[in-house]
């Protein structure tokens, strides 16, 4: 199967019909459980039969330290929209790069027949045949973040949750990767108890014929802050140059346990491959690419039809401004209600901006919901500028001086 096949595979293809959902009066104890239990980054949220949404890590990085028997998963789901079983694999492909969603419902309406995940298009892509020519160099993700070993488990959660990623590498002093952070690492934490990750102290009996068993046990009161990174970090890993075929580099280990190989030159990291850049490839074949505009968790807020439209028009404005310097895959914007005073009610907002090498985020609250709004777009438009000025003169200065060193005898 060659590449071109791949356009005429349908979602129903490789959906996985074997689904299994949260209630969605479901406490985060219960979702922990789940993911643990089952080995997934995400679970889907059902009323009954019905679809309502997906919760999954990135939730659970964001009520880490919150009570895991008394915190409802409902005002932190997310809603990646139930597509058509027709779809065809690049548009899934698409859909799910853009929106930055690790796992997309297939159905109709809110009732849904299977899910794809990243896991899922890696592996029919595999099998395809399509990367049998192509080098992890040529889609792997540049510039991985990375944590120093001496760094402890609260500070690799601030960076796997501020730079939106489920995998961190974890290097020693020499700059060499040494171990590997995963998401799930962390949901096996949150059902963990804090101690064993401390010291071990080991007491054995003293005397012979004692009936008291030699236990392991760790300090108590020990928190996240005391905790080294090394302590969760698993050190099998999967290794690759940049010039690997990527075909050959996602073993069946790779693909089963971690999904993710590092790839290093002359002993140093250089990047990182995983389903995700799999999926960004894929979704290059599709036939028809529109930017995708998204706004999320206005459900249940009680806003107006002439509110809505009014935040779907402040958002189309400002992409339609910012296209013109760039090229934007996906916009989306995440509404939540946090303070009800009165009849006033508080309004957080967070921004994603998507390109092909980038992605901008962006925060803003307030009281007026149109009014937030209107400053989150202002504020996200003048740091996409910022940021395209900057690299437009980097590249002219670059260029002056090629010309200028070009010139020397």
């Amino acid at each position: 199967m060659i590449a071109s096949d791949i356009t005429g595979i349908t979602a129903m293809d490789i959906a996985s019909k074997n689904i299994f959902y949260l209630n969605k009066g479901s406490v985060v104890g219960d979702a922990v459980s789940e993911l643990r239990n089952r080995r997934v980054h995400n679970v889907l949220v059902c009323s009954g039969k019905k679809y309502t949404g997906v919760f999954g890590y990135r939730q659970l990085f964001r009520l880490y330290g919150r009570s895991l028997k008394k915190t409802d998963i409902m005002p932190y789901i997310s809603r990646p929209p139930v597509i058509s079983p027709e779809t065809k694999l690049p548009q899934v492909a698409d859909y799910m790069y853009r929106l930055d969603f690790k796992l997309i419902p297939i159905g109709k309406d809110k009732s849904v027949s299977g899910i794809i995940s990243e896991s899922d298009i890696l592996k029919k892509a595999l099998q395809s045949g399509m990367f049998k020519d192509i080098r992890a160099k040529d889609i792997m993700s540049l510039e991985p973040v990375t944590i120093r070993d001496t760094e402890t488990l609260g500070k690799g959660l601030q960076f796997m949750r501020e730079n939106d990623i489920s995998r961190l590498p974890v290097l020693d002093i020499n700059e060499k990767v040494i171990g590997l952070v995963d998401s799930m690492d962390f949901v096996e934490r949150m059902l963990s108890k804090k101690e064993s990750y401390g010291e071990l102290i080991e007491i054995s009996p003293s005397q012979k014929g004692s009936t008291v068993e030699g236990e392991a046990y760790a300090p108590s009161e020990i928190s996240d802050k005391d905790i080294s990174i090394s302590a969760l970090m698993r050190t099998d890993m999967t290794f690759g140059n940049p010039d690997d075929p990527v075909e050959g580099l996602f073993t069946p280990k790779a693909t089963k346990e971690i999904s993710t190989v590092l790839i290093e030159e002359n002993g140093s990291l250089v990047g990182i491959l995983s389903p995700k850049d799999i999926v960004r490839h894929i979704s290059a074949l599709a036939e028809k690419k529109k930017m995708l505009v998204w706004i999320s968790g206005i459900r249940g807020l009680d806003f107006s039809d002439f509110e809505v439209r009014e935040l779907y028009r402040m958002l189309e404005e400002t992409a339609a401004k910012l296209s013109k310097k760039i090229k934007v895959n996906t916009f989306s914007i995440y509404v939540k209600r946090y303070r009800v005073s009165g009849k006033r009610a508080k309004y957080s907002l967070r921004c994603r901006l998507t390109t092909a090498r980038d992605v901008f985020t962006a925060s803003y609250s307030g009281w007026d919901i149109r009014d937030a709004f209107g400053q989150l777009m202002d504020n996200t438009e003048r740091m996409v500028i910022k940021s395209w000025d900057k690299k437009r003169k980097d590249t002219q200065e670059s260029r002056r001086k090629s010309v200028y060193f070009e010139g020397v005898d």
